[in-house]
This record gives C-alpha cells, sequence and structure tokens, in this order.
C-alpha cells in the first residue's frame, strides 16, 4: 500500500489513465525528448544550462525537473498534500508562522546583512519554481501576491491552487478582514507519468541566470546591434569615479552599435527577476553589471575593428570572467560563512586552485534544497534596513514600504545602500522573523497588508510533497526520531513545546 491508504494497482490504473496523446502534451513530450546536440570544444556555457555535462546534456539546464534525496510524501501516492498520522489535516500552516515565528530584533554578533543579502542573490540564480496557472486567467505580473486568484470560492478547491486560510483570531491578518493568503502550486514537470514533480525555470548552476537569463531568447535581447537603450531605462548612478569614467567613454562611442544598449539590456533582464519585488537585491546586480561593463569595454577596444559576429562573442566572454568571479566569491567567502571550515572540508567545497569536474554528479536543483534548506537565510532579515553615507551617519527604511519601489536608487542612494548592507547586522539565526515577510511580504504601497513568508514556506514545501523534517534529519545524521523529546538535542526547548501545542 501507498501512502494514504492507496493500492499499488490503483496507482499504476491512474498512470494508464493519463493521457498523452493531447496535441500541447505531445508537443511538449516531443520538445522534452529531443537530442540536445553538444559542442564539447565551446569555450562558453549555453545560457538554457544544457551540455554542461556531456553525457547527460539534460541535467541541470533550466526548465528540467527537480531531483529529490528521498521519496515524496502525498497523501494519495501522486500529487495530494499529506495529511497527520490520524488523517486530520496538517497545522495551518500560518498558526504555525504566527506561534512559532513571532517578530522579534535579535542582531547578529557574527553577520553583516550582506551574508543575507548574497544568499537571496544567490537563490534568484537558481531557483524558480513556475506557478500553475489556471486556463485563460488574465494574469496580472506586475504583483505577485495575485498571480492567479486562487482565494474565490470557485478557485479554492481547484487543483492548481493551495490557498491558506487565515485563522479565525489571526491577530494581523483577521484584524484586517482577511480569510486567505493566495498559493496557486507549483506547475508539474511536463512529461512525467507517477508521482508529481516541480520543475526549475533557471538553471541549476551559478551562472548569473538572475542577471543574464536562462534561455537563448534572453542572450540574443542582450546581444548588441539588437534594440536600443532608451526602451530599457538608465543604469541606476554612482558617485564612483571610475564608474563615470566608464560610463563618459561609453557616450564617446560611435552610435547606437555597442555602448549605448549593452547595460541596460542586461539591467531590464535582472530587474524581470527581482528588481522590482525588492530594493535591496538591486545593489548586487549593479556592481556585477558593472564588473561585466569594464571587461566589455577592455574586449571591445581590442576588438573594435573585428566583424559584427563579434557581438556574440563581447557579450560570452564578459560573462565568462563575471561568472567565475562569481562562483569564487560564492564558494571562497560565502559559503565559507555560513557553512563553517570544517563543512567546507568534509564536503570538499573549498577551493584549491583548479577544480576538478566529476561526470557522475547530476547538477539539478534538489527540492528539498530549493522548498526548504535554503530558505534559512528568511530569520536573517531585518525588517529596518540602514542606508549610510561616507561619512558614517545612517538614515533606515523599512523594508515593508519599498517592495516594487527601488526608484529612490536612481538618485544617487547606491553607495549608501551597499554601505548599509555591510555595516549593519543581519538578525540572528533563530527562530523570530520579522513582520517585513511574515505579514507584508510583497505589499503594495497602498496596501495595509501583504503575505506571510513563512507560511507560505511552509505551505510550498508541503504541495511540493516534502517528507517531515525527522524524516531528513534520520537522512542526514542516522538518528532516529520517536518523540518529542528526541527533538531537543536539535531544536531548542521553547520551539519544541511551540511544535507540541500545534501537531500530534
Amino acid at each position: 500500500r501507498l501512502p494514504g491508504g492507496l493500492e499499488a494497482a490503483q496507482s499504476l490504473q491512474s498512470l494508464a489513465d493519463q493521457d498523452l496523446s493531447l496535441e500541447q502534451a505531445s508537443q511538449e513530450c516531443n520538445l522534452d525528448s529531443r537530442i540536445v546536440p553538444c559542442d564539447p570544444d565551446s569555450a562558453f556555457r549555453r545560457s538554457e544550462g544544457s551540455c554542461n555535462n556531456l553525457a547527460n546534456p539534460r541535467w541541470g539546464m533550466a526548465g528540467s525537473c527537480m531531483s529529490r534525496l528521498l521519496e515524496p510524501a502525498y497523501q494519495d501516492g501522486i500529487s495530494s498534500p499529506r495529511v497527520s498520522r490520524s488523517g486530520k489535516e496538517l497545522p495551518n500552516a500560518r498558526l504555525v508562522s504566527s506561534t512559532v515565528h513571532p517578530d522579534r530584533t535579535v542582531p547578529s554578533p557574527r553577520f553583516s546583512h550582506m551574508l543575507m543579502q548574497f544568499g537571496q542573490f544567490m537563490d534568484h540564480d537558481v531557483a524558480l519554481a513556475p506557478l500553475e496557472a489556471h486556463p485563460g486567467e488574465i494574469r496580472n505580473l506586475g504583483n505577485p501576491n495575485n498571480p492567479i486568484d486562487c482565494c474565490t470560492p470557485e478557485r479554492w478547491v481547484l487543483p492548481e491552487c493551495y490557498s491558506i486560510a487565515v485563522p479565525e483570531g489571526d491577530e494581523f491578518f483577521a484584524a484586517l478582514g482577511q480569510t486567505c493568503l493566495n498559493m496557486p502550486r507549483s506547475a508539474p514537470c511536463s512529461c512525467k507519468l507517477g508521482y508529481r514533480e516541480q520543475q526549475d525555470a533557471l538553471t541549476s548552476y551559478l551562472d548569473l541566470s538572475q542577471v543574464y537569463g536562462s534561455s537563448t531568447e534572453d542572450t540574443l535581447r542582450l546581444r548588441l546591434g539588437q534594440g536600443g537603450e532608451t526602451a530599457l531605462g538608465p543604469q541606476p548612478p554612482t558617485r564612483n569615479w571610475r564608474d563615470s569614467q566608464s560610463v563618459g567613454r561609453r557616450k564617446a562611442l560611435p552610435g547606437n552599435q555597442v555602448g549605448t544598449s549593452m547595460d541596460s539590456r542586461v539591467h531590464i533582464q535582472v530587474e524581470k527577476r527581482c528588481w522590482n519585488f525588492e530594493v535591496r537585491g538591486h545593489p548586487l546586480a549593479s556592481i556585477l553589471i558593472r564588473i561585466h561593463k569594464k571587461r566589455f569595454f577592455f574586449f571591445f577596444f581590442k576588438t573594435i575593428k573585428q566583424s559584427e559576429l563579434m557581438s556574440d562573442y563581447l557579450l560570452r566572454l564578459p560573462r565568462r570572467i563575471v561568472g567565475a568571479q562569481w562562483q569564487h566569491i560564492a564558494y571562497s567567502e560565502w559559503m565559507l560563512v555560513v557553512l563553517g571550515p570544517d563543512a567546507m572540508a568534509r564536503y570538499q567545497l573549498t577551493p584549491t586552485g583548479r577544480s576538478r569536474y566529476s561526470p557522475t554528479v547530476d547538477g539539478s536543483l534538489i527540492n528539498e534544497f530549493a522548498s526548504a534548506a535554503f530558505r534559512l537565510g528568511h530569520t536573517l532579515i531585518d525588517g529596518v534596513f540602514n542606508r549610510v553615507t561616507e561619512h558614517g551617519e545612517a538614515s533606515p527604511y523599512e523594508l515593508q514600504d519599498f517592495y516594487f519601489f527601488p526608484f529612490y536608487l536612481y538618485h544617487g542612494d547606491m553607495d549608501n545602500v551597499v554601505r548599509g548592507l555591510l555595516r549593519q547586522s543581519s538578525q540572528d539565526y533563530d527562530s523570530f522573523v520579522t513582520i517585513g515577510v511574515s505579514q507584508h511580504l510583497y505589499r503594495l504601497r497602498n496596501e495595509s497588508y501583504g503575505l506571510d513568508l513563512i507560511a507560505l514556506n511552509l505551505q510550498r514545501g508541503r504541495e511540493h510533497g516534502l517528507r517531515p523534517y525527522i524524516d531528513y534529519l534520520t537522512y542526514c545524521t542516522g538518528h532516529v526520531v520517536n518523540s518529542f523529546d528526541d527533538l531537543l538535542r536539535y531544536i531548542p526547548a521553547k520551539v519544541v513545546n511551540q511544535y507540541i501545542s500545534l501537531y500530534e
């Protein structure tokens, strides 16, 4: 018998009933099964992430299925989110969030706010599970609160919806008259019979997908000689004289063939991904784009007399260098702080010079990593960010007021934001989470509430079929948990008691 009492025969019958002969499914399956030709002598990685592994060219490419550490725990063995052992629904995700993860200011004595920001920016490089779309739905792309509205009575029960009911008596959302937190399910992987799997819309490699894109179409839009700067908007300014000099050189270039559109094309790619969502992600993207510009102009002046076919080369070569710098910082600095030197050495993650490539390692994104483990940084977020001038004067701004509002960065405040991220402590790694994300996530400036990131994390893990925490604890450590008391070895007693009040 499978989880939820489903007989194996029933499961097989369900698979047999799946019709893949429909035109759309047939086209998608043919697309997914076609051979990917690889050039083993290519000097550059592909935009969509294919051919990183020549023997398995689809591993880690954009649009591929996520892998798993453990088999999923769906109630029906296929797709339905699990329930408790007694058959009751799991505790309401919003109730767990408000009970276990209240807001409390506890600055970290060890970490700067940049640690959190770098991790969030890295997440935008490797993980993006596309959401289900209701047939005929006109999606509001400017507001992630409503990709599709799953809170109406007729939508609540749809298979593509898994929204969160706001508990009666909720001190924030219920007090504002809200009864539902909208959450569409992640779109399933195409042409996968059996239990539901999720896909990753980005490449799973650290290749700056959040800057350059994850498709050939994205790359083509970034190439020189196609389009102009006026339709895309300017880069946020800086007071740095070196950048001013590079801008001056750019304006001196002839026509709009080279310098007038390259930077803004990369800029708009990042803005599509994350800049408008949260202003704090903006500076890292700008820093990387400036490094790209520096490399671009260096190679441009060396190849200015060459054929226009060099435009592709002038994009890919700086991207290759910037990508290598990005990876080196991630491994030698950020991961060293997050994992510690012992874990880095144990898993052979410490950079020691020239790296070795293992063709047997599947680089596809792991579902448990994207849907649970890598969300560890949410507790590090401070709801108040500091802008720090070059004289050390700090002026605060609240995160909840700047979703979809990066515009002050275009008035010379970029350097101050970066100083703030470096000089301000992050919140400590604990169970507390700022209301900037637990009550006001993606809040529009004319509204009084947003979403609850922690509740969405819990709900997303359930709908992705992630197993209970104790199963992964056993998988990673070998320790078997039979009671709440067994958790005291890993979780503070206060939090364990809160779990006892919520879970069976």
